[in-house]
């Protein structure tokens, strides 16, 4: 899926862009938003 269409769709979701992308949980198949502060957004 082109980038453009993942941040058209991820601004449905996240309207005040709150949500990163986490580099640990995705993967080339796959991207996994996580927000600051939760537990699984720690690059531990």
């Amino acid at each position: 899926m082109k980038q453009e269409h993942v941040e058209k769709i991820k601004g449905y979701y996240d309207r005040t862009g709150e949500f990163k992308k986490n580099e640990k949980y995705s993967g080339k198949d796959k991207a996994v938003y996580t927000k600051e502060g939760d537990k699984y957004s720690s690059d531990d």
